[in-house]
């Protein structure tokens, strides 16, 4: 099964916070947009559930992995 992944999609008008091709949330800074993927991953994590990634994608850019605090 492949890890769910949450997305930070940057740009010039801020961040956008995509959960599986849905968007869930848009911030003006990368940091609270990070901030809550983090905060989803680690709930994420002591359900039990799929390993979550996190990754940031800036226009024109490859995504990075944002490594995990476990």
């Amino acid at each position: 099964m492949d890890p769910r992944v949450l997305v930070v999609n940057r740009g010039h008008h801020g961040c956008l916070l995509v959960d599986g091709g849905r968007p869930l949330a848009w911030y003006p800074h990368l940091a609270s947009a990070l901030e809550l993927a983090r905060l989803l991953a680690d709930a994420s994590a002591l359900r039990h559930g799929p390993p979550v990634q996190v990754e940031v994608r800036d226009h024109g850019r490859p995504p990075r992995r944002i490594p995990g605090d476990g």
